[in-house]
Formats: structure tokens, C-alpha cells, sequence
């Protein structure tokens, strides 16, 4: 069986693990998706998600090393990926997505991805750039210093995620030695 350019470009460290879809969500075709958002996205994006088109989480944490640092990244200039948007119509789906935060950020950029903390990861309909927009900046969510460049497109995105090897912490495994409850 050939393999698509996405599961090529997917390290082989990373699994993803598909959600359910509810018996009530459709799951769309790409041409599907990319009438509803009013332009086109990158193609890799359906083949990242088949065969299911659903959400999905990593079977492990994974990471990506940004091209411009926020404040969200790391000392080693990494962010932290959680979840991908399916091409379903449910609450996790690309097109729910971008209706719920159409006019948050850039018109033309279409969320698929966030890091757990309400931040998304989005790819920019006419430059195909990914970008990570932090939706506390203080400057505000609609704020050109919101969004901060993370690949230079959806395949290098892709290419770049990692899994993330926690080195263990010796002191986390020794246990309580002693504790006080005052009530």
C-alpha cells in the first residue's frame, strides 16, 4: 500500500489516536469543508486525519519547534500541540472551529489544531503559513503580535512535530516523607 506525503512526512514516534464521532456529526470531504470556510485548505490536512476524518489527540505529548518565539513557547523555543480539528461537523470540527472564532483573528485563516490552553494553531489561507495565535496577548487576541509564526507551511508543520521525551525527575520519585494537615 503506498503511503500519502503526510504519513511520510509524520514521524514514526507519533500515533495519532482518533476520537469517537458522535452518531449525529457528519464527516465531510475536504471540497466539503473547504465550501463552508470559503477557501481551500492544504490537502495534507485530509490526509493527516484519515482514514476517519475525525479529531484527534497524540498517543503521547508532542511538540513543535516554532520559527518565532511567544509566549507561549519554551526555553528551547517549543510549543506544545494537543489536539487536531476533525473535518466532522461536530464541536471539534474545522468548519465549528472557525465559526466559533471567525473574526478573533485574521479573516482567512482557518483554525485545525490547539495546545489545551485555548490557544490555536491556524494555517493562514493565503500565504499557507501556520501560525500560533495566543488568544491572552496583551495586546489583544486581534492583534497582529497575536499571531506568531510556527512553520512556513501545513507539511513542514507536520514534519516538524516531535514527541516529547520527558526525562525523569529523580526527587518526583522518592515519595512523601512527611506531611501535616492542620484543619
Amino acid at each position: 500500500m503506498c503511503k500519502s506525503n503526510i504519513e511520510i512526512a509524520l514521524s514514526k514516534s507519533i500515533h495519532l489516536k482518533p476520537h469517537d464521532v458522535a452518531p449525529e456529526d457528519r464527516v465531510f470531504s475536504r471540497a466539503e469543508v473547504e465550501q463552508q470556510l470559503g477557501h481551500i485548505l492544504p490537502p495534507a490536512m485530509e490526509d493527516l486525519l484519515r482514514p476517519t476524518g475525525a479529531p484527534a489527540s497524540f498517543e503521547e505529548d508532542v511538540r513543535i519547534k516554532v520559527v518565532e518565539r511567544n509566549q507561549m513557547t519554551d526555553k528551547d523555543g517549543h510549543q506544545r500541540v494537543l489536539v487536531l480539528y476533525g473535518m466532522t461537523s461536530g464541536k471539534d470540527g474545522i468548519v465549528a472551529k472557525y465559526n466559533t472564532y471567525r473574526g478573533r483573528f485574521a479573516r482567512r485563516s482557518t483554525p485545525f489544531a490547539e495546545d489545551g490552553l485555548g490557544n490555536l494553531f491556524v494555517v493562514d489561507a493565503v500565504s499557507g503559513q501556520v501560525k500560533y495565535w495566543y488568544h491572552e496577548c496583551p495586546e489583544g487576541e486581534a492583534s497582529p503580535k497575536a499571531m506568531t509564526l510556527v512553520a512556513e507551511d501545513f507539511e513542514s508543520f507536520v514534519s516538524g512535530l516531535e514527541a516529547i521525551k520527558e526525562q525523569p525527575n529523580p526527587e518526583m520519585s522518592r515519595g512523601v516523607t512527611s506531611a501535616r494537615f492542620d484543619f
